[in-house]
C-alpha cells in the first residue's frame, strides 16, 4: 500500500530503461509517504503527487506532494531520455508552484497545469496553461528531443492558441491539443471541436514527429480530414486526430456507430501503425478482421471494450507477387518478389527496387512512404524451404554377398513421401525398402526420389556392383592335445579368394589358413572359430575345441615298512591334479599290486626284503611323471628302534587319529604337530594316538621314538593333514537358467593346483574369482563354457599356505562358492 489517513488515488505510470517508474496521482492525506520531497506538506484540499519506485522490488525511492492551496489532480505523467519528468493536470489553486511560466496566473475557476521536474524532483518549468473558465488536462507525451504534447478540454473562446489546425473555438466545449519545446516554450496550439461536446483523453508521437490524439465528440460538424469514417454515427463517437510536427492537420476521422463510443488510449508502432482502445455500446461498429464480431452486452444496455488499429500513411498499401517456387524446392534456389507500386518502395532487406530477388528464407515486407514520413507496409511474406530442400544427394556403391539381402536407405525428413525404383522393374514407396535373395539380375543402380507438393529431387543412388560368392569352412581342426608349453596348429581346407578370420581365448586372432601357437598355457585352451570373408562378405563360422594337457606331478609317498611277518601295506602316493597315475614292481617276487591306478592301493605277497615300486603319471601328451616308493620286509616282529614309518591320518570333524607302523619298538612316542607357527606335542606309548577338538587349518606332523630311555633324533618323515571349518555362510550354492548348483574342489587342501568340477545349463561366459578371508580378490579370470560337466584346472602356486574363497560366477549374477586350503 501507499497512502496516508485520507482519500488518495494513482491515476498515471511511466517506466524508464533505467530500471524505475514514476507515476503520479492525487492525495487529500497530511500524511502521505514523502521520501526526500521537494515539498512535503499537502497545501490544499487535494494535491497532486509524484513518485519514483524501484521496478524491481516496489521500493519508493523519492516522492513529493506538488500544488497549491485549493484542489490539484495530475491526470498524465511521462519522461524524456534524460529522466525528466512531466506532469499535466488540472488545478483549482492560484498558488500553484510554478517556474518559468508561460502562463503565470490562473485564468478560470480551474486551469490545466504542466510541471517539468529534474530527476531529482525540483522545478524546470511550471505553467498554468487555459482560458477564464475552466480547462482539463488529461494526457501527455514527449518527444526524442524533450519536446511535449498535451490534450484536454476547453469550455471558453480564449484558449491558448498559435499557428492552430482548428483556431476557432465551437461551443459548449472543445477538445484542445499543444505543444510545447522541452524550456516550456508553446511551438502551437490548437482546438479540436464542433457543435458539440468533446474530449481530448490521450496522445502520442510517433517517430517522425506527428501527432496522435483521441478521445470522444458528440459533434455531428467535428473538423474531418481524409476520414476513414466521414459522420458521426451514433450519439457520441470516438476521433482520431493526426497533425505533423508542425501543427498542420493529416487526418481527422470519427469511429464508432449507432450508440456511443469513447476513446481511453493510444499508441503508435515503428512503423506508423496507430493503436486506440476504448468503449462502444454500439451493435454496428466498424469492424475488420475482427476476434469478436458482436458486442456481448447489448442485451444489459451495456458496452464492450474496443481495439482499433488504422494506417494513416496516405499512401497505397502495397502488394507483393512471388515468381518462383514458395517453398523452394533447393536451398540454393532464388524467388523474386515484386511490389505492384513501382516506385517509393522500402524493402525490408533495404533495397529500394520495385523487386527484390533472394535465396533466403524468412519474412520480407515493402513499405510505401508519405511525405510526412508515414509508412503503410505490405503483408509480411513468408519464404520458406520445401522439406526437401533439406536433402543433401548421396552416391554410394556397394558389394552384395551372393543370396543375402540388403536395405536401401534414404535419410528420414517428416512430411515427405519416397518413391524407389532400380533393375528389374523395382519400385519402393517407403523410406528404407529391403532387397532380399540378391544375385546377377538385381545389380545396378537403385534411385530414390523425395517428393513434397511441387518439389521432387533425387537423394539418394546406390549402386550394387558386384556379388560375393563365398565358401564355407570344411575340415576346420587342430593337430591334437598340446601339453603346456609346446605349440599346436590350427587346421582348414584351402579356399581360393578367401580370406581367413580366426579368433580364440583371450583375445587371440589371425588371418592365415593354419595359424600356429606357440608356448601354449593353460588359458590357450578353449574353443577356436573361423569364417570366411571376401569384399565385405562373410561365411557362417566352425568351431573346435582345444585341449592344453597340464604336466603331470609324481608323488609317491613315503617308504614303507613291513614286519612280523606281515606281507601287506597300503600305499600312500599323492593322488594327481591332472592325468592318471599307475603303480608298477619290477622285482622278481611275486609282489601283487591290487588297484595299479590308485595312489593308496594294497601291495600283497610282499616277501623280499626291498622292494621297489614306481608311481607314473601319464596325462594327455605331456611326458610323464615318476616317482619311488621302498618298502622294506622282515619277518622279524620288528626293526629296531628305528625313526617311526608308515604314516597315517584319518580326519574326523575337528579330531584326527594318527597310527605309524608297529615295525618301530620303542619305549615311547614323541608325536609333534604344528599348525602354522605354533608347534604342540603329545606323548604315547601306542602306535597311534587321537588328538581332539583342533582349529581349522593343516598341520603338518611328525613322530620320533624314545628307546632305553633315551630320546633319539630319529624322527620319521612329515606328514600332513587338515581340519575343514563347518560350511557356513561363506559357502552358498545357487541355481539359475545358466549355472547348476553342483561345485567341487579337489584336492582340497592342495599344493599348486587344484581342479574345479561344475556344471553347466547353458552356453556362456563365466568368472573364476579366488579371494582370501579378508574378502580381498587374489584371482580373477573369465571363459566361456558350452552346456555339460567341466573339470577346469586352476593353478594356485602363486598363493601362500592359508585357507581361501573360490567363486564361480554366471553372467546372470548367479554365483557358488567353496572353501580350499593352500599348502
Amino acid at each position: 500500500f501507499y497512502g496516508g489517513d485520507s482519500l488518495d488515488a494513482m491515476r498515471r505510470l511511466k517506466l524508464s530503461h533505467h530500471g524505475y517508474l514514476v507515476a503520479s496521482g492525487y492525495s487529500r492525506s497530511l500524511n502521505f509517504p514523502m521520501v526526500n520531497p521537494v515539498d512535503a506538506t499537502n497545501n490544499g484540499s487535494a494535491d497532486a503527487i509524484v513518485m519514483k519506485l524501484d521496478m524491481a522490488t516496489g521500493y519508493l525511492l523519492k516522492s513529493t506532494y506538488l500544488g497549491g492551496s485549493a484542489y490539484d489532480e495530475p491526470v498524465g505523467i511521462s519522461l524524456d531520455q534524460n529522466g525528466n519528468i512531466f506532469v499535466v493536470g488540472t488545478t483549482e489553486s492560484n498558488n500553484f508552484p510554478l517556474a518559468n511560466p508561460y502562463q503565470n496566473i490562473l485564468k478560470g475557476t480551474s486551469d490545466i497545469f504542466l510541471t517539468k521536474l529534474k530527476p531529482d524532483f525540483t522545478l524546470d518549468w511550471s505553467t498554468y496553461f487555459g482560458c477564464t473558465k475552466s480547462d482539463d488536462g488529461n494526457a501527455i507525451a514527449v518527444d526524442s528531443f524533450g519536446n511535449c504534447v498535451i490534450t484536454g478540454t476547453t469550455s471558453k473562446n480564449n484558449y491558448p492558441t498559435l499557428n492552430a489546425w482548428q483556431p476557432v473555438f465551437k461551443f459548449p466545449s472543445d477538445a484542445v491539443i499543444s505543444k510545447f519545446n522541452s524550456t516550456g516554450g508553446l511551438m502551437w496550439s490548437t482546438y479540436a471541436g464542433g457543435s458539440g461536446s468533446e474530449e481530448g483523453v490521450a496522445v502520442a508521437f510517433d517517430k517522425y514527429g506527428n501527432v496522435l490524439a483521441t478521445g470522444y465528440t458528440m459533434s455531428s460538424t467535428f473538423p474531418v480530414l481524409n476520414p476513414l469514417q466521414q459522420n458521426l454515427s451514433g450519439t457520441k463517437d470516438a476521433f482520431v486526430i493526426r497533425l505533423n510536427k508542425y501543427g498542420a492537420g493529416l487526418i481527422s476521422t470519427y469511429y464508432g456507430g449507432s450508440g456511443s463510443e469513447s476513446a481511453r488510449a493510444i499508441a503508435v508502432d515503428k512503423v506508423g501503425s496507430v493503436y486506440v482502445i476504448g468503449s462502444t455500446s454500439s451493435y454496428d461498429l466498424y469492424l475488420k478482421n475482427p476476434i469478436q464480431s458482436a458486442n456481448g452486452t447489448l442485451a444489459d444496455n451495456g458496452s464492450d471494450a474496443f481495439i482499433l488499429k488504422m494506417n494513416y500513411a496516405m499512401v497505397s498499401k502495397p502488394i507483393i507477387t512471388v515468381t518462383g517456387g514458395n517453398p523452394k524446392c533447393y536451398l540454393t534456389d532464388s524467388v523474386k518478389l515484386t511490389s505492384n507500386i513501382p516506385y517509393g518502395n522500402l524493402w525490408s532487406t533495404g533495397s529500394l527496387d520495385s523487386s527484390i530477388n533472394t535465396n533466403l528464407t524468412g519474412t520480407f515486407y515493402v513499405t510505401q512512404t508519405d511525405s510526412t514520413g508515414l509508412g503503410i507496409s505490405s503483408d509480411n511474406i513468408s519464404i520458406t524451404n520445401n522439406p526437401v530442400a533439406y536433402f543433401s544427394f548421396d552416391s554410394t556403391s556397394k558389394v552384395i554377398c551372393y543370396g543375402n539381402a540388403d536395405t536401401l536407405t534414404a535419410p528420414f525428413m517428416a512430411g515427405v513421401n519416397y518413391q524407389w525404383t532400380g533393375p528389374v522393374g523395382f519400385t519402393s514407396n517407403i523410406q528404407n525398402p529391403i532387397l532380399s535373395d540378391l544375385n546377377e539380375v538385381n545389380m545396378g543402380v537403385y534411385q530414390c526420389v523425395a517428393l513434397n507438393g511441387n518439389c521432387s529431387r533425387v537423394i539418394k543412388k546406390i549402386n550394387l556392383l558386384a556379388l560375393a560368392n563365398i565358401q564355407e569352412p570344411t575340415n576346420t581342426t587342430y593337430s591334437g592335445e598340446v601339453c603346456t608349453g609346446n605349440s599346436f596348429t590350427l587346421l582348414t581346407d584351402f579356399k581360393p579368394g578367401m580370406q581367413y578370420n580366426w579368433s580364440g581365448p583371450n583375445g587371440w586372432t589371425s588371418n592365415l589358413q593354419n595359424p600356429t601357437i606357440t608356448n601354449a598355457q593353460s588359458n590357450s585352451a578353449g574353443v577356436y572359430s573361423l569364417f570366411l570373408s571376401s569384399m565385405n562378405c562373410q561365411s557362417n563360422s566352425q568351431s573346435v575345441q582345444v585341449i592344453v594337457d597340464t604336466p603331470p606331478v609324481s608323488d609317491a609317498g613315503q617308504d614303507l615298512y613291513v614286519c612280523n611277518g606281515t606281507n601287506a601295506v597300503t600305499m600312500d602316493a599323492t593322488n594327481p591334479a591332472a592325468g592318471l597315475g599307475s603303480w608298477t614292481y619290477s622285482g622278481t617276487t611275486q609282489l601283487h599290486i591290487v588297484s595299479p591306478n590308485d595312489p593308496n592301493s594294497q601291495i600283497t605277497n610282499i616277501s623280499s626284503a626291498t622292494n621297489q615300486l614306481k608311481w607314473t603319471v601319464s596325462n594327455g601328451t605331456c611326458t610323464p611323471a615318476q616317482d619311488i616308493a621302498i618298502i622294506k620286509y622282515t619277518s622279524s616282529p620288528n626293526f629296531g628302534c628305528i625313526k617311526p614309518v608308515n604314516l597315517y591320518s584319518v580326519v574326523n570333524g575337528n579330531s584326527v587319529t594318527l597310527t605309524w607302523s608297529n615295525c618301530t619298538i620303542a619305549d615311547q612316542y614323541y608325536v609333534r604337530y604344528i599348525l602354522g607357527s605354533v608347534s604342540k606335542k603329545k606323548y604315547t606309548t601306542a602306535h597311534g594316538t587321537i588328538i581332539n577338538n583342533l582349529a581349522p587349518g593343516t598341520y603338518y606332523w611328525n613322530v620320533k621314538p624314545k628307546c632305553s630311555g633315551v630320546w633319539t633324533s630319529q624322527w620319521s618323515v612329515t606328514k600332513s593333514f587338515t581340519i575343514l571349518p563347518p560350511r557356513d555362510e561363506d559357502e552358498t550354492e545357487s541355481s539359475s537358467e545358466n549355472l547348476g548348483s553342483q561345485l567341487s574342489i579337489f584336492p582340497n587342501p592342495a599344493n599348486d593346483l587344484i581342479s574345479i568340477s561344475f556344471d553347466v545349463q547353458h552356453e556362456s561366459n563365466y568368472q573364476f574369482k579366488v579371494f582370501d578371508l579378508s574378502g580381498k580378490e587374489i584371482i580373477s579370470m573369465n571363459k566361456h563354457f558350452e552346456e555339460g560337466e567341466w573339470i577346469e584346472p586352476l593353478y594356485i602356486s602363486q598363493l601362500s599356505s592359508g585357507m581361501y574363497i573360490f567363486c564361480l560366477k554366471s553372467e546372470d549374477g548367479t554365483f557358488i562358492t567353496r572353501k580350499f586350503i593352500k599348502l
